[in-house]
């Protein structure tokens, strides 16, 4: 229910609305990904040059301008890091026209590291450990001598997030865990205001089922179908797509697909629950009973 929500929102403080979804970024890709349907034609307000390099243009929906929808093709790769350079450009346009960035979302990698920052070293790495014949327990020590910080905050069995923090190290002489202090977000130029839409679990693994119905009733796998050959590694991946893809392939029956997409969301969704329920700072409101209208309400005066 973010959609409805969030346009009566953004009317009621002024705003325009930054889509912080990591597959609403694809052309093509409508019903899977539960895109606000265009409704009016429209004229970009943004005339940065450098924003129109990057195509930034919104959608507008009942008047609302909404960014990062629609901005790159299917088989294009779209990642975190181009996210929130985008979306801090967007924030700014929409600041300097004396409107609300309003950031709706979605994907929580996304979100997060637009408010704080993305890690991004200094140099362009390139693996260089020969790790193969190396087990995890001694990377993982080679890990605590050099940088002790950064391996108190990794698992001893992730490799790959282990080998990542020893390239860091060995090719640029700074600590892993010193580099992450030092990235910036927009925390430090904005207010941030979060809020939190929830209910019950079992209500709202319930809507889950009716939207996925709603997908395939609207012509889900019509839309698979006609862009299948174009989809990159990443939008492959969506929920929905490739499940579709599978049953298209003929590895699974209709019925089969449906059925895992309704378990892979609602997977996805408790996994998305644990990672917001950590941030103390998120003020959470119950929808459950409630309009859009009141839900609205509510929001406004956590303001």
């Amino acid at each position: 229910g973010k959609t409805e929500v969030s346009i009566l929102l953004a009317k009621k403080i002024n705003a325009e609305i930054i889509s912080a979804d990591s597959m609403q970024v694809y052309r093509g890709m409508d019903i899977g990904t539960a895109k606000p349907r265009k409704v009016t034609s429209h004229q970009s307000p943004v005339t940065s040059q450098e924003l129109e390099s990057h195509k930034i243009q919104p959608i507008i929906v009942k008047d609302i301008a909404h960014y990062l929808i629609d901005i790159v093709e299917p088989e294009e790769e779209f990642n975190v890091a181009q996210f929130v350079q985008l979306a801090e450009k967007v924030a700014e346009q929409i600041q300097q026209r004396n409107k609300i960035p309003l950031v709706v979302g979605g994907s929580a990698l996304y979100i997060y590291s637009l408010i704080k920052g993305i890690f991004n070293p200094p140099v362009i790495l390139k693996p260089q450990l020969k790790t193969k014949e190396e087990n995890d327990d001694v990377l993982y020590q080679k890990l605590v001598e050099a940088d002790p910080s950064a391996a108190a905050k990794i698992h001893p069995h992730n490799k790959r997030r282990i080998e990542r923090a020893l390239e860091v190290y060995q090719q640029t002489g700074i600590r892993f865990s010193q580099l992450k202090q030092q990235r910036k977000g927009i925390e430090e130029k904005y207010k941030i205001i979060k809020i939190g839409l929830i209910c019950r679990r079992p209500l709202l693994y319930q809507r889950v089922e009716q939207r996925v119905e709603e997908m395939f009733k609207q012509g889900l796998v019509e839309e698979v179908s006609q862009i299948r050959n174009r989809l990159g590694k990443t939008a492959s991946q969506a929920l929905g797509y490739k499940e579709v893809i599978n049953y298209l392939n003929g590895e699974i029956s209709l019925a089969e697909a449906k059925d895992l997409i309704k378990k892979n969301t609602r997977h996805f969704v408790k996994r998305q629950l644990t990672w917001f329920r950590k941030d103390k700072e998120i003020k959470w409101i119950e929808i459950e009973g409630k309009s859009s209208q009141e839900i609205v309400k509510q929001m406004n005066n956590e303001q």
